[in-house]
């Protein structure tokens, strides 16, 4: 039998584990799905880009949601100007049904129309448009299925009030698909 001769002080000591930093994570930025505005900024076309896509992101809320009241904030006080957003919205809610893989709307092509602009009033035109999806009740079945839409000529008439830009109306129109 063979004795170790080596005293504790003398082995040579087991190696320790460095631990190894672990790197900090930076956050990836997520798309929120709506364009910024390429207008200078604090310009009229700024202001009324932003009034606009904040419109349909209220409205893509809505959808989400099934809770109507955020899209009120973005018109005049008594202005029915999204009430078939609004009522259909309310009908899908009251079937108990919901809506599942819906777009959101999305506005390209925006321009402030000079003319049918006048003192607080300032109607802009763009191009609207949201994928596809479907409505299904509360068993999970589609009742409902959407194809992608888009309306080339879609329009907002806004008003500025207490600093704020509020929808007096707007359309779609027809779709092009």
């Amino acid at each position: 039998m063979v004795e170790s001769t080596a005293s504790p002080s003398s082995a040579s000591p087991s190696p320790t584990p460095t631990p190894t930093p672990t790197p900090a994570l930076t956050p990836t930025p997520t798309p929120t799905g709506a364009p910024t505005s390429t207008f200078p900024p604090g310009s009229l076309e700024d202001q009324l880009y932003k009034a606009t896509v904040n419109f349909y992101a209220a409205i893509n809320q809505s959808y989400r949601t099934l809770d109507t009241e955020p899209v009120a904030d973005h018109l005049v006080p008594g202005s029915n100007a999204a009430s078939s957003y609004t009522s259909y919205v309310e009908k899908v809610r009251s079937q108990g049904h919901h809506f599942e893989g819906l777009g959101e709307y999305q506005v390209t092509n925006f321009r402030v129309k000079l003319d049918g602009s006048n003192g607080n009033t300032r109607r802009v035109e763009f191009t609207l448009s949201i994928s596809g999806g479907r409505e299904v009740d509360a068993n999970g079945k589609a009742v409902e299925t959407y194809e992608a839409e888009t309306w080339r000529d879609a329009w907002i008439t806004f008003t500025g009030k207490d600093g704020q830009w509020l929808i007096v109306g707007q359309a779609v129109g027809e779709s092009s698909n």
